[in-house]
């Protein structure tokens, strides 16, 4: 005979393990099936020097190791421990009388004590502090290593060698570790490390930044769609960089001759710049510049024999 498990085999186990775990938070729901306040012998209506006198009394009686040997005797200490803790704690208090008079709120109560019970004790803001401190400390540490490994692999190359070689032989330094500091190792896109570049300080300036752009972007529109102004000079070379697609530091590379050539053909104008582009390329067809597919930018136009396409 085959075996064949039985339908809603796994539900019912699921529904088993749910039950001993509510049945496991309601045993821990205040007193239990126990009245804190007959746990203690206490009226309603006891003030906290009635409940603490109480208590004192009954843990003097009950302490467990006043009576060795007997069965219950750590499980009835620990029921009138809970009670006095549930008395005496203004907040627990007012639950456990609402929960008296409302039994209707049983199920209310039980969630809220499985959160007690199960949430995170730490607090979640000083979580959050500890992790972004943290992060800050390893992009630092990532920041100075990577800077220091990029200058040592800078001060092994063959040119660095030969430069040092150079200024001693030519006796502008008097030693070789007189020459290594002579060097400028300024590398373009290599920053010394700042704590301004840091995570954490990047995060406090993102609402200040996310409003300096739209405040820009609303400049913008005001000026040049509304009241249709002319564009300024340090506006006509963003639109020059934004159609070229040339980041700051490639517009810094260029030639003064080929930034004033840009200027002088307006290529702010997105039409004057589909215009010249289309006739580069029929100038370098013409020069025979244009054996190879490649995807072109506009290159200096008084330079056709030495053509520089950047994206």
């Amino acid at each position: 005979m085959s075996f064949r498990p039985k339908r809603g085999g796994s539900l019912s186990l699921c529904s088993l393990v749910i039950v001993l775990l509510i049945s496991t938070q309601a045993a821990a729901l205040f007193c239990g099936d126990d009245n804190c306040f007959e746990l203690l012998g206490v009226r309603r209506n006891a003030t906290k020097a009635e409940v603490r006198r109480a208590y004192r009394r009954l843990s003097a009686e009950l302490h467990p190791d006043k009576r060795p040997g007997v069965e219950g005797a750590v499980e009835e200490f620990a029921k009138i421990g809970t009670a006095y803790e549930t008395l005496t704690d203004n907040e627990k208090r007012a639950k456990y009388e609402d929960f008296l008079d409302n039994p209707g709120k049983y199920w209310q109560y039980l969630m809220d004590n499985a959160k007690d019970v199960y949430a995170p004790k730490s607090n979640v803001y000083f979580v959050l502090t500890g992790i972004v401190g943290i992060v800050t400390l390893l992009h630092w540490l990532n920041m100075n290593y990577s800077y220091k490994q990029t200058l040592q692999r800078l001060r092994e190359s063959q040119e660095f060698k030969r430069e040092v070689s150079r200024l001693v032989k030519s006796k502008q330094a008097k030693t070789k570790e007189e020459a290594e500091a002579m060097i400028n190792l300024d590398v373009v896109g290599l920053e010394e490390p700042d704590w301004r570049n840091l995570i954490i300080f990047k995060l406090m300036a993102l609402p200040g930044c996310v409003a300096r752009v739209m405040l820009w972007n609303i400049n913008w529109i005001v000026a040049y769609k509304i009241r249709k102004q002319e564009y300024s000079d340090s506006d006509k070379i963003y639109l020059i960089q934004k159609n070229m697609k040339l980041s700051d530091q490639a517009w810094e590379s260029l030639s003064v001759k080929d930034q004033q050539l840009y200027v002088s053909e307006e290529l702010w104008d997105s039409e004057k710049y589909e215009e010249f582009v289309f006739r580069r390329r029929i100038e370098l067809n013409k020069a025979g510049k244009n054996k190879k597919k490649k995807r072109h930018t506009p290159t200096p136009y008084s330079e056709v024999e030495e053509v520089t396409m950047s994206d």
